[in-house]
């Protein structure tokens, strides 16, 4: 949905913080799952990326918090968006606009683009994808990451 590919030179002028572990890790094994498939990567992994794809002129107005909850693990993440910039949390954080709640792999589906708009309004309509707060604003959101 919002990833887009980028050349090595592209993203290590952007990355900071918990990117630039990934970016200077030698093996990859940290990002993956068993398996190693990009099914198994880790929902870790997925967040910490979000800030590098962020696009800074659709978000300078933005100052909201996104918290996401799976019905699956016991992990929650929390995005920060200020005025172009992303954060990540992996703490909840009760004050956030928007939470949504639903399973690892249908995020991992809707961040990865095999969802699209359509699909995506189906998981919202039937709940797979719950959201406390403004449905649109979680749909805003995502084209927060889109060029």
């Amino acid at each position: 949905f919002f990833f887009t590919q980028k050349t090595a030179y592209e993203i290590s002028a952007c990355l900071v913080g918990s990117e630039m572990c990934i970016r200077d890790s030698t093996s990859s094994d940290h990002l993956y799952a068993e398996g190693g498939s990009a099914g198994g990567l880790l929902m870790g992994a997925i967040m910490n990326i979000l800030p590098v794809n962020l696009n800074s002129e659709k978000s300078e107005e933005i100052i909201k918090t996104y918290q996401f909850s799976f019905t699956d693990s016991e992990e929650n993440y929390s995005v920060y968006v200020r005025r172009g910039v992303a954060q990540i949390s992996k703490y909840p954080e009760p004050n956030a606009e928007i939470k949504v709640i639903t399973d690892q792999q249908t995020l991992k589906e809707v961040f990865g683009g095999l969802k699209n708009l359509s699909a995506i309004s189906l998981l919202l309509a039937n709940n797979t994808i719950n959201v406390e707060g403004s449905k649109l604003e979680f749909l805003q959101f995502l084209d927060l990451f889109t060029d």
